[in-house]
């Protein structure tokens, strides 16, 4: 979904590292800025780029950003994943819908 961003007529940007509390991405891809514009004359707000559990932050900083944007009025959230599959009709860059998870961390 990285390239998702270039569909976003961007009216601004703002680092991650300018908002107060927020994670910084640390996968070299992950630029880290929280995009704001629209797409087909909707309003979004996008994360270009995320962070990790496994970097190190705790579920509550990892899950910051959903509740800003709840708080900025947020009512859809279309999140990206890239996951493997058990099912050999998959392939890579498939759209699926996830409506379970399985919670290997346990929190």
């Amino acid at each position: 979904m990285g390239g998702l961003v270039s569909e976003i007529k961007i009216e601004h940007q703002i680092n991650y590292s300018e908002l107060p509390h927020f994670p910084l991405s640390t996968v070299e891809s992950h630029s880290g800025k929280l995009i704001f514009g629209s797409i087909n004359g909707k309003n979004v707000v996008a994360m270009q780029g995320r962070f990790h559990f496994y970097e190190g932050y705790t579920m509550q900083q990892i899950t910051y950003p959903i509740r800003v944007m709840n708080f900025l009025g947020v009512k859809t959230l279309l999140v990206s994943n890239a996951c493997g599959g058990m099912n050999p009709i998959y392939t890579r860059g498939d759209i699926m819908i996830m409506n379970d998870h399985i919670n290997l961390f346990g929190r």
